[in-house]
């Protein structure tokens, strides 16, 4: 089979070639596909099966029109298959599905259209991930993250790790990045103001561990889709707005099957997203997901939830259990 791929920044005489010989299986990012679409140069009249990988994550990114313009092209074609695969199912995209596939009841049923497969450790805490969580009372989080870092260094001597700061805010992630460099530890960043050439360097150095470069400080633009398989511990410096931006957070830890470390500074604030995992560690029910702080939506929320000022909620403790807690 001849595969292909089409991205931003790759050469365009390269990217021609390809397309010019045919391709029976093509990867691309939305935006690339349509301008070679509009370009005349990509043609999906003979396209069967249409996959859009990491489906919550273009839903929460804003690419929803994009989607629904590659479905309402893709779907009008005979013995058309479309797949979508996600870490997260949440409440937006099961509406969404319902749009093009019908209501909900009628799913995954012999004579339905479309069928869900879902993983059973979905939206639930995975086995080889220890997640700890240490509460901060005032507002000094250098103290504490210096900790976590010693902890992390003693554990990389050994097993040769990489280590992911999440932050959530530019300004937050380029502090820590000059905090932690003054620490000694080789650091790259990732975050929405690195222009793309200079995130895929900065990946690439971190993936690579180029010069001892075992620590990436970024905020939730590294939380989808990167597959890291030297990644022993995620610390969240400032702790995700949702359950969502957590899960995703924490699965960039302990691929495949490794052991993992997710490691969390907390407020009182942050106890009704704790209570929930708690509750869904315990119960074995998958955690409900609604739009995360990634997302449009979540990003003008947070926005009005900030204007209006924002009160500290306090669930209690959370008791032991699959969760530590500290």
């Amino acid at each position: 089979m001849r595969f292909g791929g089409l991205w931003p920044g790759q050469n365009h005489k390269i990217e021609s070639a390809k397309l010019e010989q045919g391709l029976d299986a093509c990867v691309s990012t939305f935006e690339r596909m349509q301008h070679r679409r509009d370009g005349d140069k990509l043609f999906l009249s003979h396209c069967q099966t249409l996959v859009i990988d990491e489906f919550d994550t273009f839903v929460d990114s804003g690419s929803e029109d994009n989607i629904r313009r590659m479905l309402d092209s893709h779907l009008g074609k005979p013995d058309h298959n479309v797949i979508f695969a996600s870490a997260t199912i949440s409440k937006h995209m099961t509406a969404m599905a319902q749009e093009y596939f019908g209501d909900e009841d009628t799913w995954d049923h012999p004579k339905s259209n479309f069928s869900r497969l879902v993983e059973k450790n979905t939206h639930m805490n995975l086995s080889n991930l220890k997640h700890e969580f240490i509460h901060i009372a005032d507002f000094d989080k250098v103290k504490p993250l210096k900790l976590l870092m010693k902890e992390y260094k003693k554990y990389t001597r050994k097993h040769n790790t990489s280590c992911i700061v999440f932050c959530n805010s530019v300004q937050s992630a380029r502090a820590m990045e000059h905090t932690l460099a003054e620490e000694g530890f080789k650091t790259a960043s990732l975050h929405g103001e690195i222009p793309p050439k200079y995130r895929e360097r900065n990946f690439r150095r971190f993936k690579d561990q180029e010069e001892g470069t075992k620590v990436l400080v970024a905020t939730d633009l590294a939380s989808r889709g990167l597959d890291i398989p030297s990644v022993s511990h995620i610390i969240n410096f400032d702790f995700p707005r949702t359950v969502s931006d957590y899960l995703h957070r924490a699965g960039r830890a302990g691929r495949a099957g490794r052991p993992g470390f997710v490691l969390s500074l907390h407020r009182h604030r942050d106890m009704p997203i704790l209570q929930q995992m708690q509750e869904s560690s315990e119960s074995l029910e998958p955690m409900q997901i609604a739009d995360s702080a990634f997302s449009k939506r979540g990003k003008q929320a947070e926005v009005k939830k900030l204007g209006r000022g924002t009160q500290d909620v306090n669930l209690g403790a959370i008791p032991k259990g699959h969760i530590a807690s500290h």
